[in-house]
């Protein structure tokens, strides 16, 4: 006997239950174009910059003992004008515009003048930037708080006693956000200045450097505390990492000597192995200086 299902025709192609297959991936953009811009780094780097210095405690306690001396005082005939308490929330306002607009006008123009330049110097440009934006800052403060407007001569006397009163603030920041130097020793050293290259990386990044690699325009700094894409040449790279001792053993990679634990040979080709576990190659062109200076002992 047939069964009643026997005679059923075959199912269709359609009928058929396939497992059904995972979506396809979006395709993922190349790495080059997920990289930031020189603009996107440069900006990344000032606002690090900015935020670290804004929040520096010794920075703040200078601003804070400032607004406080301006308010037992009463400079500019405030204290005719106002009470204590209100000249206090006046001078505190007034501290903290001029303070933040310094400091963001320091760290712009530090960063956009060449790393060449003494610190100071482009410190003290910067302060001098400042003052047109401290100036319109105040007027601004005084015509709310006086019903007061400036004067465009008055602005202008303004800016000139802002420039001043900037640079003789820079010098104060100088003095006080720069820790003391330790009293020197016949049996310590001096310490060594940190490597400009630090300065392009954001603070939590910046620590000894390991090694320095190239990819496409990019330079990838490797420190202890990480990682970071710097838009620069890997030989301007390789100088500011001075005073940091290393050499550039391939093409691409720049590695310091103190991050090396061990040199390795495998075919006739040599390899460092670095203290965040990377293996960097060894060109066959580099290879007889390197071992002539020890470095594959």
């Amino acid at each position: 006997m047939k069964d009643i299902g026997d005679d059923a025709p075959p199912p269709s192609h359609e009928d058929r239950t396939t497992p059904s297959e995972p979506p396809a991936a979006p395709d993922r953009a190349p790495e080059a174009d997920r990289r930031p811009g020189a603009f996107a780094l440069w900006r990344r780097g000032v606002a690090a910059d900015f935020a670290a210095a804004l929040l520096k405690p010794r920075l703040l306690a200078a601003a804070g003992l400032l607004a406080a001396l301006f308010a037992l005082t009463g400079p500019f005939d405030t204290d005719l004008r106002l009470a204590l308490i209100p000249r206090a929330a006046y001078w505190t306002a007034a501290v903290a515009m001029a303070w933040t607009l310094a400091i963001a006008h320091v760290t712009v123009v530090s960063s956009l003048l060449p790393a060449r330049w003494p610190e100071f110097a482009r410190a003290l440009l910067g302060a001098v930037a400042c003052a047109p934006a401290i100036a319109g800052a105040i007027a601004i403060l005084n015509t709310l708080v006086f019903g007061e407007a400036y004067a465009a001569l008055d602005l202008g006397r303004g800016m000139a006693l802002t420039a001043g009163m900037a640079v003789a603030v820079t010098l104060l920041v100088r003095l006080v956000g720069t820790p003391p130097l330790a009293a020197p020793s016949a049996f310590a050293p001096p310490r060594p200045p940190a490597p400009k290259l630090l300065r392009r990386l954001p603070p939590e990044r910046r620590g000894a450097i390991l090694r320095l690699s190239m990819h496409d325009h990019y330079v990838e700094v490797v420190t202890d505390r990480g990682s970071e894409l710097v838009l620069l040449r890997l030989g301007d790279a390789a100088e500011e990492a001075w005073p940091t001792e290393g050499a550039q053993v391939h093409r691409s990679h720049w590695v310091a000597r103190a991050a090396v634990t061990e040199a390795r040979r495998e075919g006739g080709a040599w390899k460092l192995l670095l203290s965040d576990g990377f293996e960097a190659p060894v060109s066959r062109t580099r290879a007889a200086e390197l071992a002539k200076a020890g470095w594959l002992d």
